[in-house]
């Protein structure tokens, strides 16, 4: 198991023992650096040793004075002879845990030296980005602290709140359905009444048919008195054009 530990009187030595190859040493500042600078910034520099087990394997230091809600991995190494075990992905994931327990940050952030392929990998794989910016040599990346593990009582508390969710959409569902349902029924009433309507208003546009049919006449039964027969015809024949429009109106409202 990966940890972190407080630096202490215990572990201080072989904290300082540590020491980079020739070649990675441009990387990082050394463990005995960081150390002064950690006596030196005691009120944001927080160092810790790492942990495989019992035995320290690695070295890393947070600074929390980055501004608010925003905290950095400051110094990161791992020994050496611990190198391609693993163990630098295992203790950047315990960092980020411890980081979230505090609840003080929302983003993590750490810088690699341009060039250090291998620790630009690293911090990719649990999750660090490029944000574009630099600090001289150096390439700035960020997470998000709340995208770290949750802890069980966490867990647990997210999974009450997904089920009150579900049961909250549940009953939404159910509402939803009566609606649906109530509309439903709603449209059906209507598009009986449009029917019905529509069966009144075909029976009322037949009633011109037949009375035009009583208007047609044979030349010979025209032949009437003109003063009893025009005014007949003619008041007839003006009720049906004016019925025919008002027809039409209602059609055209009720559609």
């Amino acid at each position: 198991m990966v940890e972190l530990r407080k630096i202490d009187a215990g572990n201080y030595l072989k904290i300082l023992g540590m020491e980079l190859p020739r070649q990675q040493q441009s990387f990082v500042a050394s463990n005995a650096a960081s150390l002064a600078e950690a006596w030196v910034f005691y009120d944001t520099a927080r160092p810790f040793a790492i942990y495989h087990d019992d035995e320290p394997v690695g070295f890393l230091m947070f600074d929390f004075g980055k501004g608010p809600r925003e905290v950095e991995i400051w110094r990161f190494m791992i020994a050496p002879e611990h190198q391609g075990k693993g163990y630098g992905t295992a203790a950047l994931r315990a960092a980020i845990a411890w980081l979230k327990e505090q609840n003080r940050f929302d983003r993590v952030r750490i810088n690699y030296v341009e060039g250090n392929g291998a620790a630009q990998a690293v911090y990719r794989k649990v999750g660090f980005r490029e944000t574009g910016e630099r600090e001289g040599a150096e390439v700035v990346m960020t997470k998000s602290s709340a995208s770290a593990s949750a802890s069980p009582q966490i867990a647990e508390k997210d999974s009450e709140q997904s089920a009150e969710l579900n049961a909250s959409q549940s009953m939404e569902s159910n509402e939803t359905g009566e609606m649906n349902g109530n509309a439903s029924a709603a449209v059906e009433e209507k598009a009986t009444t449009a029917i019905k309507e529509e069966q009144k208003t075909e029976t009322v546009q037949s009633e011109p048919k037949e009375a035009e049919k009583a208007v047609e006449m044979k030349p010979e039964e025209a032949i009437q008195p003109v003063e009893s027969t025009i005014p007949e015809v003619v008041h007839t024949v003006d009720d049906i054009y004016d019925f025919d429009d008002i027809s039409g109106r209602d059609v055209d409202s009720k559609c």
